[in-house]
């Protein structure tokens, strides 16, 4: 094994995976399990 190759693992920056959130559109249900629309019952909370 040549001693430049030792230290590779913890010098070479690691890649994190971004995780993009999914869109939630004002007519579609409430992800929260409400049954109501988001626009009447979280999306609300946003707007204020």
């Amino acid at each position: 094994m040549d001693e430049d190759g030792i230290f590779d693992e913890f010098t070479t920056p690691k890649q994190i995976p971004l995780v993009k959130e999914k869109k939630i559109y004002p007519n579609a249900p409430c992800p929260c399990g409400s049954g109501k629309k988001y626009k009447k019952c979280c999306g609300k909370q946003k707007l204020l």
